[in-house]
């Protein structure tokens, strides 16, 4: 056992908070976009903040007739992401106080819960386990893009708005 984890894990503990960091971002576009076209209806009069109001509020809004075509996909990533987050989060907000092996081996993590209790996870973290979380997790952000233009053309077309698209049209 040594005081400092291997490098290369930490180097992919890195790539889940960046990969990360990109996939809460267009999840916040998504709902300011909504917001902006008054399609998102917000307690405070502002959009929410918190990750979990975030897919709270996108649930709500995507039961709007407009969106028949994409919710239940919508949904579906939702809920993908919704399941990453707790993965992540054990990850990125435990803390690791044990490790062994080089790249592999039981690493004991320590995560706090709502009523103030230490809850003691052992789970086995490997390379690979962190790589395969960091590629799910960027899948789950290029999917997200995805249905954020299409929920954007969908709310362009609600307005009336010639929808071309980030991809934009050739002028004839």
């Amino acid at each position: 056992m040594t005081n400092r984890p291997p490098s290369r894990l930490l180097e992919e503990i890195g790539w889940i908070a960046v990969r990360w960091a990109r996939l809460e971002s267009i999840i916040e576009l998504s709902c300011a976009y909504l917001f902006k076209a008054g399609l998102l209806v917000a307690k405070d009069g502002k959009p929410p903040k918190a990750f979990n109001v975030r897919i709270s509020s996108l649930r709500r809004t995507l039961r709007h007739s407009s969106f028949v075509h994409i919710s239940e996909e919508f949904e579906a990533a939702l809920d993908s992401i919704q399941e990453l987050s707790r993965r992540r989060n054990d990850l990125m907000h435990g803390a690791f106080t044990k490790w062994e092996g080089e790249l592999q081996g039981s690493q004991t993590v320590i995560r706090t819960h709502d009523l103030g209790h230490l809850a003691v996870l052992d789970i086995e973290v490997s390379l690979d386990d962190l790589m395969r979380l960091s590629d799910q997790i960027g899948r789950a952000f290029a999917r997200q893009f995805n249905l954020h233009d299409r929920l954007a053309a969908i709310v362009r077309a609600y307005q009336g708005k010639t929808d071309i698209g980030r991809r934009g049209m050739m002028d004839e």
